[in-house]
């Protein structure tokens, strides 16, 4: 008995000395505060930060040729926008975004959902429109 509660003591400590060693992910996950002062630094427009962001969560789920030039583009708008230039900035993540969506359409061979379900349900109203009886020709008490 007194063997097992040694062992158990015993695996559960190192299992966590193991797992403070480890340190899993990057130097900006450990740094989160100044990673995002450093941004800030550089360039404080909300709009292009929101659009870096939306860039690294593309960017893994690219073709990789994609996701080097939407890097790319991506560092090189946050350099327009540490230099002032705010439309050109933008211009470059909107390109950014543009090559990173059509990355993510070669890599998984369909485009978004949201556009097709769009469309099925405009042509569904459209054609609904189309069946509808004009009941502006009779008094609303003719229904028949």
């Amino acid at each position: 008995m007194k063997l097992k509660a040694i062992t158990i003591a015993a695996v559960l400590a190192t299992s966590t000395a193991l797992a403070q060693e480890q340190q899993a992910g990057n130097d900006a996950s450990v740094n989160t505060e100044e990673t995002f002062q450093a941004l800030l630094e550089q360039c404080d427009v909300t709009d292009i930060l929101v659009m870096r962001g939306k860039l690294r969560v593309q960017i893994p789920r690219i073709t990789e040729t994609a996701a080097a030039k939407a890097s790319a583009l991506m560092k090189q708008g946050l350099v327009q926008c540490g230099e002032g230039d705010e439309e050109g900035a933008i211009a470059t993540m909107n390109q950014a975004l543009e090559i990173a969506a059509q990355g993510a359409t070669e890599n998984f061979g369909t485009q978004g959902t949201v556009a097709a379900t769009q469309a099925t349900q405009e042509a569904a109203a459209e054609a609904e429109e189309a069946a509808a009886p004009d009941l502006g020709a009779k008094p609303w008490w003719q229904f028949w």
